[in-house]
C-alpha cells in the first residue's frame, strides 16, 4: 500500500435470499477488508485464491517476497464455514476482500465446541 494510504475493515449482519453471493438463504457475517493501495491487474483476479501465486512475480526472494498461499488460506478456511469469499479490484483505487459467514453453528457441532450465547443486538 503506497505512503499514506488507508485499510478499512468493516462487518455487518447480512440477510441473504435468492441466492445473492453464491449463497443459501440465511443470516450471515460479512467482514470486508478494503485498502487504497495500487490494485490488482483484472487478469491476476480469476488467480489470487489459488495456492502459490503471486501476483507480483518479482518478490519471490528477499525481503517483501511472499509465498502466496494467504488468500488460498483464508478461502478454504471460510468455505469449511460454509461461507464465501469475494474479491474486487480498481487499478490506482485499491482491493476490496468480503468473507461471509453464516451465523449457524451446526459445522461445529462435530468439533465439541460451544458457541457463545447469542443475542440479536450483535453481529
Amino acid at each position: 500500500m503506497p505512503r499514506g494510504g488507508t485499510l478499512s475493515v468493516t462487518w455487518r449482519g447480512e440477510d441473504v435470499t435468492g441466492g445473492q453471493h453464491g449463497l443459501s438463504d440465511g443470516r450471515y457475517v460479512s467482514l470486508s477488508v478494503s485498502d487504497s493501495g495500487e490494485g490488482i491487474e483484472p487478469s491476476f483476479l480469476p488467480h489470487v485464491f489459488d495456492r502459490f501465486y503471486r501476483v507480483d512475480q518479482a518478490r519471490q526472494f528477499g525481503e517483501g517476497a511472499h509465498v502466496g498461499l494467504g488468500l488460498s488460506l483464508v478461502k478454504s478456511i471460510v468455505e469449511l464455514h460454509g461461507g464465501t469469499v469475494q474479491i474486487s479490484s480498481e487499478l490506482g483505487r485499491g482491493t476490496k476482500v468480503t468473507l461471509r459467514f453464516p451465523r449457524r453453528m451446526e459445522h461445529l457441532e462435530s468439533t465439541g465446541l460451544r458457541p457463545a450465547e447469542e443475542k440479536d443486538d450483535e453481529i
